[in-house]
């Protein structure tokens, strides 16, 4: 049997290997993963801690404008438009 196996071009023993996979299949790991935890930082506020606090979505809020829209030449704020 393995000259069978060696007589074949590389990666057929992958290839065989990964055919007789049975999906779907379950996986295993382990270690660690350092992730950096993201940072988010208002000119206004400054550096928003996570969860976000509630006093900072109360300056969030405070501090936000609506978004406008284009409608051929015109930029528009139109709440009715947005909230649909």
């Amino acid at each position: 049997m393995l000259t069978e196996i060696t007589d074949r071009p590389p990666g057929y023993r992958l290839e065989i290997t990964l055919r007789s996979i049975d999906l779907p299949g379950d996986f295993c790991t382990y270690g660690r993963l350092r992730v950096p935890v993201p940072e988010v930082k208002k000119k206004d506020i400054g550096k928003l801690s996570f969860p976000v606090t509630e006093p900072q979505l109360e300056q969030l809020i405070r501090s936000a404008e609506r978004a406008p829209y284009g409608r051929g030449t015109e930029t528009l704020v139109d709440i009715t438009v947005r909230n649909s």
